[in-house]
């Protein structure tokens, strides 16, 4: 008599396998936010509550609202790129993240660390001693703005998008990806 290979605890070491979630509920959620829809679903409620007290919180911070929300702004196109940069989905596009991560990490080591000193010392401080309290919290906001739409980017093309970036590329759709128009092939010159 043969039985099937179990982990430790007793439980299918299927990775998919979860007891009481075979319901058609759970089934139709993993249909639209992938294998972990718990994860995908609180973490999306969280953080883009977040984002939104975040935003909220601008006119509170002092200074122009209109700056403060352009920062928020700024910070969501940052945090995503961050987040893209994060999940690649596919072998072509780690490797493209990594030629520009490459590129971008030489800019900022390079040229951007030898001038920010100076920039962050007249902006931070006033006087070179006394901390100037808007920049601070302006500062804050950005941070925590980049982080959270970091996370909540990252979040879903890690586990909602989990079978675009387990895909295999096979030479057709790689030629799919790399086709410079979508309308149909190449035409020769």
């Amino acid at each position: 008599m043969s039985t099937e290979p179990t982990s430790a605890s007793g439980v299918d070491s299927d990775a998919s396998f979860s007891p009481g979630t075979s319901s058609k509920f759970y089934r139709r959620l993993k249909q639209f936010f992938g294998d972990y829809p718990a994860t995908t679903i609180s973490s999306t409620v969280i953080l883009v509550s977040l984002l939104f007290a975040l935003w909220r919180l601008t006119p509170s911070i002092g200074g122009n609202v209109a700056t403060n929300q352009l920062l928020v702004v700024l910070g969501m196109i940052l945090g995503w790129l961050i987040g893209l940069f994060a999940a690649p989905f596919t072998e072509i596009d780690r490797k493209d993240f990594s030629a520009l991560g490459q590129a971008i990490y030489a800019f900022v080591t390079g040229y951007l660390v030898s001038k920010i000193d100076r920039f962050l010392e007249r902006m931070l401080f006033r006087d070179g001693k006394e901390p100037v309290e808007l920049v601070w919290k302006q500062a804050a906001l950005f941070a925590g703005v980049v982080v959270t739409a970091a996370l909540l980017h990252f979040t879903w093309r890690r586990y909602a998008f989990q079978k675009a970036r387990t895909r295999q590329v096979t030479p057709s759709t790689e030629q799919d990806l790399q086709a410079p128009s979508a309308i149909g092939p190449a035409r020769p010159a």
